[in-house]
């Protein structure tokens, strides 16, 4: 993770750059699709037309054709703009998302309050997928106004960086760790919104889902296999979250499905009566640097997770030294000048198998106690860090007014380097 990004991602306004590109050139389908996703094409091929007038046709034909390799962006957005309901059809290779008007940076975004965004047969999961060229998010809420109450629910997001053994996205090797240079799958800001049934699946770099708004419920969602680890060999920071929340204050992050995401899979930088419970995350074949992380972005609660719990959630590695940190509450691990004021209450989550299964360093405040850590395997922890088998570390320099559970050993975790006190 790179706090800097982090800080500069709750601006939430990317900055919009017009970059030219091969208007001719439709995006390669795709030689693979998500086996989870319940996407089935219908068969019809039927072309896009104009916005009807009948918000009930929305998304059943006028919102693009998911069964072409045309773009469907100025269709998609035209539908966003009238708001209401929006059902979409499932179909292969999915909507196509490219860049609107032939920016790149400039994906779909949400300018009505009270937005339904869903697929059009119940259960069934319609796909919106990055065309080749785009170089921004696919969804987000419109960064210049305030739009709350909206739901989206059975979309399957792909950024699609997975999906060819050659280059797919043409600007796959470009992601940075500045304001513009990380764009993933979502945006989401507000309050009151429902974000539900979904999959981010393969975003670029950045995040599968980026949240900041209160009152929110996310649940059962599958958010796995975001950017590529550092094991890829792709330059600059290609790797992505799960799930990054900059702000959430009483909302509910609850049952989710995390597996595979590079940087951090589910990620929380402040809020106070946020409720993030029973999610299970787990690492198969790509390196991550944590699990679940408590820790601090810029904001009004930058840091202060006080009245948030954190509870009843599973982190676990299916294979050796795919994990570096099951739990990490703290950033210090990765800068030791930002500080958790307030971690809230950390309990009764489980952490097995990770190469550390719980570190706590630079925090002033909260619980830490009754979750259950066990097996810490490997060595290969984040930055320069090689200490083996460390089950639960603290730093007690950097751990005032807290409450720890019973085990720790002393573990010094500071600026991506480790070591034993």
């Amino acid at each position: 993770m790179k706090s800097a990004w982090k800080a500069l991602f709750t601006l939430f306004v990317l900055c919009s750059m017009v970059i030219a590109c091969d208007q001719n050139r439709n995006p390669f389908q795709p030689t693979s699709s998500d086996s989870n996703s319940g996407g089935v094409s219908d068969g019809q091929g039927v072309l896009p037309g104009s916005v009807s007038d009948t918000s009930a046709d929305l998304g059943v034909m006028d919102c693009g054709n998911p069964d072409d390799l045309l773009p469907d962006d100025s269709f998609l957005q035209n539908c966003l703009n009238r708001g209401g309901e929006i059902r979409i059809k499932p179909g292969s290779p999915g909507y196509i998302v490219n860049g609107l008007n032939g920016d790149v940076r400039r994906g779909l975004w949400i300018t009505k309050p009270g937005t339904i965004l869903t697929s059009s047969t119940p259960g069934t999961l319609a796909k919106i997928i990055a065309g080749e060229d785009l170089f921004g998010h696919i969804l987000q809420t419109d960064p210049s106004i305030r739009v709350d109450d909206f739901t989206i629910e059975y979309i399957l997001f792909s950024g699609m960086v997975d999906e060819r053994n050659g280059t797919y996205r043409i600007n796959g090797n470009n992601c940075t760790g500045d304001d513009d240079g990380h764009p993933g799958n979502l945006v989401l800001s507000g309050n009151n919104f429902n974000f539900r049934n979904n999959h981010s699946i393969q975003a670029l770099c950045g995040s599968g889902l980026a949240v900041y708004g209160a009152n929110f419920t996310i649940e059962n969602n599958h958010i796995a296999y975001n950017g590529r680890d550092k094991l890829s060999g792709v330059a600059g920071v290609p790797w992505s979250d799960g799930m990054t929340v900059l702000q959430c204050v009483n909302g509910s992050i609850i049952n989710n499905t995390f597996v595979d995401n590079t940087d951090i899979d589910l990620a929380l930088g402040g809020g106070s009566g946020c409720r993030v419970e029973g999610n299970t995350i787990s690492h198969w074949g790509k390196y991550g640097f944590a699990g679940l992380h408590i820790g601090n972005f810029a904001g009004p609660y930058a840091g202060n997770h006080i009245g948030s719990i954190y509870s009843g959630n599973e982190i676990f590695s299916g294979v050796p030294n795919k994990l570096a940190m099951g739990i990490n509450v703290g950033s210090h691990p990765w800068n030791s000048s930002v500080h958790v004021y307030n971690a809230g209450r950390v309990v009764g989550n489980k952490s097995y198998d990770n190469v550390m299964n719980l570190v706590v360093d630079g925090v002033g405040g909260g619980e830490i106690s009754g979750n259950e850590i066990y097996n810490s395997i490997g060595n290969d922890g984040m930055g320069s860090c090689r200490e083996p088998e460390v089950n639960y570390g603290v730093n007690p320099a950097h751990v005032i007014n807290t409450i720890l559970q019973e085990g720790w050993i002393a573990l010094l975790y500071d600026d991506n380097d480790c070591k034993r006190k």
